[in-house]
């Protein structure tokens, strides 16, 4: 790791994402010190330094809010509102309840969809043996998995799709309608985290036999979600800036 450490690219360090990584290590040092860890065979204080020297992100890495706190943008306009929704993988006990879950996806089938094809089917899930076996094929959730109740699993079926040039656009569809879901969920307070699905052939065919699902059918997202508790920690998450992101061609 300390190799690694050595060749940090600082001039680069005005990037809003190395800003923030040499932010996160920064951070982990002082932990480290603070608790009287020595960290020295792997990083040494003088790559800390040097860390130091080209910090330029000043926010915290992660944030502590109450329950009120977070979602009190929820009825605010959408820069705030959707500025303000973080994914969240800590939950309470409470189960929601499947008529505000109906109420979520009726918000989130709003969606647009290439010519109105509307592919996309939600699962709500809460048989927590079904959940388990799910979380064990996706892999990605090991550390929460205790206090994931209830999880939504959103597919894209590829039977409303029909030549070789539309072959990406269950996922497109897909994204479309999962990001209008989080939305939803966070206007119902309900708190949400996408586990990835990067699986192969396989493991697809378990999920479909454990969910019953049509053979035409492609998971696109597990959703994990539920209430939080009074006060809830989330990481900052920072975005690239927009001159990152956009360009324009005249």
């Amino acid at each position: 790791m300390i190799r690694n450490l050595e060749k940090i690219n600082y001039d680069s360090s005005k990037s809003s994402q190395v800003s923030i990584s040499l932010k996160v290590l920064s951070d982990y040092f002082k932990l480290h010190l603070n608790n009287n860890v020595n960290i020295e065979d792997f990083f040494s204080e003088k790559i800390y330094s040097r860390i130091q020297e080209n910090l330029i992100e000043e926010e915290e890495i992660y944030k502590v809010v109450s329950k009120s706190e977070y979602y009190k943008n929820v009825n605010d306009n959408f820069l705030d509102f959707s500025n303000s929704r973080k994914s969240i993988r800590s939950f309470s006990k409470e189960l929601i309840k499947i008529d505000i879950i109906k109420s979520v996806v009726d918000i989130a089938k709003n969606a647009p969809s290439v010519c109105n094809r509307q592919p996309v089917k939600v699962h709500f899930i809460q048989n927590k043996k079904t959940i388990d076996e799910i979380l064990d094929i996706q892999g990605g959730l090991t550390g929460f998995r205790d206090n994931i109740n209830q999880i939504i699993v959103l597919t894209s079926d590829r039977n409303y799709f029909f030549s070789v040039g539309e072959r990406n656009q269950l996922y497109i569809d897909g994204g479309i309608f999962l990001m209008n879901l989080l939305y939803s969920l966070h206007y119902h307070e309900i708190a949400s985290c996408c586990a990835n699905w990067g699986k192969e052939y396989q493991e697809d065919l378990k999920a479909e036999k454990i969910l019953g699902l049509k053979p035409s059918e492609k998971i696109i997202c597990v959703i994990a979600l539920g209430y939080i508790e009074d006060t809830i920690k989330y990481t900052l998450s920072k975005r690239r800036t927009v001159d990152e992101i956009l360009t324009v061609v005249n």
